[in-house]
């Protein structure tokens, strides 16, 4: 499971000689053929129907084509106007014009695996791909909330030391998280960050032995073990939810 700048069809091969499952999102102008070597017009031949799934055998790419399945499905207006805009920011940064085929298949989420049917099905597979999200989340935890690309000098030297302050920061933080609350599968990172911060003058006085460490961690833990779970609701559930649901028996 990676993100699209890991796409490349050689990479896939490889892994299929290994006997190494793949779930990736398809990458726009990769070539689809169906089971009767015919080239699939995407546009035309997914499901039409919001929610419908799609799940079929295919062969990708052109000369070094790659056995798999392919999975798709149409996602609800709200998700597709905010691709939509993603695409119209991403071009304007860029300074290039929209992809037109791209434009279109954003109707739908793509994905491509050599995972059997008996092992994960297309719902599973869907659920499953959000998981991969909760790395970029920890990026973005790291990034938004303990600012490691951020810096308040031009001097080389005091960046250096600013960035590796930061980063160990967070390696801190993330020791507190498995230590209190990496148990609960609904964990919230940027509630562990908040507690966390909230509490730094106690984890100050254990390092500088104004209090016991041991007794300063433990108070720390304890904050964060009853705080830090993401609420259940009824409408858009949060990936540990969806992987510990009904629906995704097997995933458990």
């Amino acid at each position: 499971m990676a993100d699209l700048g890991y796409f490349a069809l050689k990479r896939l091969l490889a892994f299929m000689r290994q006997g190494i499952y793949f779930l990736l999102r398809y990458k726009a102008g990769v070539l689809v053929w169906n089971e009767q070597g015919q080239l699939m017009d995407l546009v035309q031949d997914l499901p039409q129907q919001e929610g419908e799934l799609f799940d079929q055998p295919v062969r990708v790419g052109a000369s070094k084509q790659v056995a798999a399945r392919l999975l798709a499905q149409k996602v609800p207006k709200e998700v597709l106007e905010q691709r939509r805009e993603q695409l119209k920011e991403r071009a304007h940064k860029q300074n290039k014009p929209i992809n037109p085929r791209l434009w279109d298949l954003v109707q739908w989420t793509i994905l491509l695996t050599n995972v059997p049917t008996a092992l994960l099905s297309a719902q599973e597979a869907f659920q499953l791909q959000r998981a991969r999200w909760q790395i970029e989340l920890l990026f973005k935890l790291w990034k938004e909330h303990g600012k490691v690309d951020e810096w308040s000098t031009a001097k080389p030297e005091r960046i250096l030391c600013e960035v590796y302050a930061k980063l160990l920061a967070m390696v801190v933080q993330h020791w507190l998280l498995l230590l209190s609350c990496w148990q609960d599968p609904h964990r919230s990172l940027e509630s562990v960050a908040e507690v966390v911060r909230e509490h730094v003058p106690l984890l100050v006085y254990g390092l500088t032995r104004q209090l016991s460490l041991t007794t300063a961690l433990r108070l720390l833990c304890q904050a964060l073990a009853g705080q830090c779970s993401i609420p259940a609701r009824q409408t858009r559930l949060s990936t540990s939810r969806l992987l510990l649901g009904e629906e995704a028996p097997g995933l458990t």
